[in-house]
C-alpha cells in the first residue's frame, strides 16, 4: 500500500483509541553491529523492540505503512521507530515531548533558562549525546529528562512506586536541554575555545607571529642581505635570480609530473563498507556570517545530501550579533537534525575560532566543513564515508575536490576554475599519494576519528 492511501495526524494530544503502551526495555539502546550470517541476542532483542514500538506508534495514530517504513529505516541505521519517525518529519518534537509529558503525570518545559542549569564537568556531554539535565529552580532542584517511547510503561510504573519522583523531574526535548546547555557557561566556553590552543599547544598557534629564534635568524639573514647588497650588488642579485628560477621551476615541474602520474597512472580502487554496516552519525559543520541571501539555497543543498537524517547533525554556526542570518534559518522550517550554534560576541569573529566553539557539540564520529557558497554533490557523504572504510588507521582527513560553478562567466573565470581543477585533482590527490604535506581548502573537509 502507497504511503498516500492513509491519513496521518501529529501527536497533538491523547490518542482517541486507548494506547497500547509497551513494555520491557528501553528501546532506545543501541544494539550491538550486525554479525553477518548469524543473528546476536542483542539484535533480537533490537528487533523486538521495534515491533513493540511499531505496535505503539500505531495505536498513537501513525499510519501503518509509515511506521513500517520508520522500522526498516531503524533496523537499517540501527536506530529507534521513534527517532526514525521524527527524523522524517511525521512527528513533530515538541508536541510530541508534550504530549509523553502528559502520559506521564509531569510538567513540560518548552525553554529553560540557562541560569536554572546546574554546571558539572560532565553538562558539556549533553551537547554530543541525549540524557537528563540537573536543574536549580526556586522550589527546589530538578532533573529535565526526555521520555522515550519505548520506556513509557517502565517508567509510568517507577513514578507509580515512587510518587515523591514527581516532584523531582519535569519532561523537556533533547534540542530544549541542548539550547540550555549551550546557553549556559557560554563566555567560559566562547574562552576556552579562543585560547585552549595557545595554551596547550602554543608552537601550533598563531597568536605567537615569531619566536625568540625565528626572530634572530630572520633579523641575521635581514642584515646579510643588506650588506650583500652593498658589497657584492651584481653578484647578489644574479645569485637571487638563480636561487629563485630554481625555486619556481621545481613547482611547475611538481606539477607536470603530477600531471603524468594523473595521466597514465592506475585510479586508485575505493572498497565499499560491508552492507550490513549502519552508517555513522554524520555531523556538519557550516560556519556563517552576514550570509542571509545564501540561506535558502544552502539548506536546500544541504537538505539533497544522501544521508539517513535520522544519523545526521547539521550545525549552522552564526554569530550572536548576525541577526539577519539567524532570522534567515530560523524562516527555512529546518529539520529535527539541524541546530543553529550561536557564537557569543568575544575575540576575533573568525571562522577557526566559530568552528572550535561548534565542535564541542559535534555528535558524530565523522564531520565535514562546509560554507555558504558551497553546493556538495548529493553522495559525496557516503563516498567520503567509503574512502575513510577503504583507508588505514593513518587517514585522518578527506579533501574534497572543489569545482568554480561560472567557469563560462569570462576569461579571467575560466582561469581560475582550470587552475582549482589542476590543484584539487590532479595535484594534491598525487602529494596524498606520495606522502608529501598537502594543503588542505577552507571548506569541504571530511574528519574522522574525533570521538
Amino acid at each position: 500500500m502507497a504511503p498516500g492511501n492513509t491519513t496521518n495526524r501529529l501527536l497533538r494530544d491523547k490518542a482517541a483509541t486507548p494506547l497500547r503502551l509497551v513494555s520491557g526495555s528501553h528501546a532506545g539502546a543501541r544494539p550491538a553491529n550486525p554479525v553477518s550470517g548469524r543473528r546476536t541476542g542483542a539484535h533480537r532483542d533490537a528487533e523486538a523492540g521495534r515491533s513493540r514500538e511499531q505496535r505503539f506508534f500505531v495505536a498513537c495514530g501513525i499510519g501503518k505503512p509509515h511506521v513500517e517504513a520508520a522500522a526498516k529505516a531503524a533496523a537499517a541505521n540501527m536506530t529507534t521507530v521513534e527517532q526514525e519517525l521524527i527524523a522524517q518529519r511525521l512527528i513533530d518534537p515538541e508536541l510530541y515531548y508534550r504530549w509523553l509529558a502528559s502520559e506521564l503525570g509531569l510538567p513540560y518545559l518548552d525553554r529553560i533558562a540557562p541560569e536554572d542549569v546546574v554546571r558539572l564537568a560532565s553538562t558539556d556531554v549533553l551537547l554530543r549525546r541525549d540524557g537528563p539535565l540537573r536543574l536549580s529552580r526556586p522550589e527546589g532542584q530538578a532533573t529535565a529528562i526526555s521520555p522515550r517511547a519505548g520506556g513509557l510503561e517502565t517508567d509510568k510504573a517507577r513514578l507509580d512506586a515512587y510518587p515523591a519522583l514527581r516532584r523531582r523531574l519535569v519532561v523537556a526535548s533533547p534540542a530544549t536541554i541542548r539550547r540550555a546547555v549551550w546557553q549556559s557557561w557560554e563566555d567560559q566556553r566562547v574562552r576556552q575555545s579562543t585560547f585552549a590552543l595557545d595554551q596547550e599547544h602554543s608552537s601550533a598557534s598563531a597568536r605567537r607571529v615569531l619566536t625568540g629564534a625565528q626572530g634572530f635568524v630572520l633579523a641575521l639573514l635581514l642584515c646579510l642581505g643588506v650588506t650583500a647588497v652593498a658589497a657584492w650588488p651584481f653578484a647578489t642579485f644574479l645569485a637571487l635570480h638563480v636561487l629563485l628560477t630554481l625555486f619556481f621551476s621545481g613547482g611547475i615541474l611538481l606539477r607536470l609530473i603530477a600531471l603524468a602520474t594523473a595521466a597514465f597512472g592506475a585510479a586508485p580502487k575505493c572498497t565499499r563498507p560491508d552492507a550490513g554496516e549502519p552508517p555513522p552519525i554524520y555531523t556538519l559543520l557550516i560556519a556563517l556570517r552576514d550570509e542571509a541571501a545564501m540561506i535558502p539555497a544552502l539548506v536546500a543543498r544541504i537538505s539533497a545530501l544522501q544521508w539517513p537524517k535520522s544519523r545526521l547533525d547539521v550545525k549552522y554556526i552564526c554569530e550572536e550579533e548576525d541577526a539577519e542570518t539567524i532570522a534567515a534559518l530560523k524562516a527555512q522550517n529546518l529539520g529535527p537534525e539541524c541546530e543553529i550554534v550561536t557564537v557569543p560576541d568575544f575575540g576575533p569573529r573568525t571562522k577557526p575560532k566559530a568552528l572550535q566553539y561548534a565542535l564541542c557539540g559535534a555528535r558524530g564520529s565523522l564531520v565535514a566543513v562546509y560554507d555558504a557558497e558551497d553546493k556538495p554533490a548529493p553522495g559525496q557523504l557516503r563516498e567520503a564515508w567509503r574512502t575513510f572504510c577503504a583507508g588505514d588507521a593513518r587517514l585522518g582527513c578527506l579533501q574534497a575536490p572543489l569545482a568554480i560553478a561560472n567557469i563560462g562567466s569570462n576569461w579571467l573565470s575560466g582561469l581560475f576554475a582550470l587552475e582549482y581543477s589542476g590543484l584539487f585533482r590532479v595535484l594534491i590527490p598525487f602529494l596524498a599519494r606520495t606522502g608529501m604535506p598537502i594543503p588542505l581548502g577552507g571548506t569541504s573537509n571530511h574528519f574522522r576519528g574525533l570521538r
